[in-house]
């Protein structure tokens, strides 16, 4: 069985459960209502909105909509409910 992780993040609001499937680095992550500022620095990364709304870089993303990232782009994270979303981090193996 491997190993899981859990960071937390803004005060609490951003709760991440991390974990190696498949050969690839994922994490399941809950939000609270807010807004949400960072950089994905070193990888590719897929977000998909598991369960509320998510509006990702200026776009409303529903359950099972996915948005690639790019290396090294800002993401800006918003939502009016709590919510739910798995990200895929391409490249990232153990």
């Amino acid at each position: 069985m491997g190993k899981i992780t859990h960071l937390g993040y803004y005060d609490g609001n951003f709760q991440s459960l991390g974990f190696i499937a498949d050969g690839e680095g994922k994490s399941v992550t809950v939000i609270n209502p807010g807004v949400y500022n960072f950089r994905e620095e070193k990888h590719e990364v897929v977000i998909i909105v598991v369960a509320g709304e998510i509006i990702i870089n200026g776009t409303r993303y529903k359950p099972y909509q996915r948005k690639n990232i790019k290396k090294g782009e800002a993401i800006i994270l918003e939502t009016e409910n709590t919510s739910i979303y798995l990200k895929e981090t391409k490249g990232y193996r153990k």
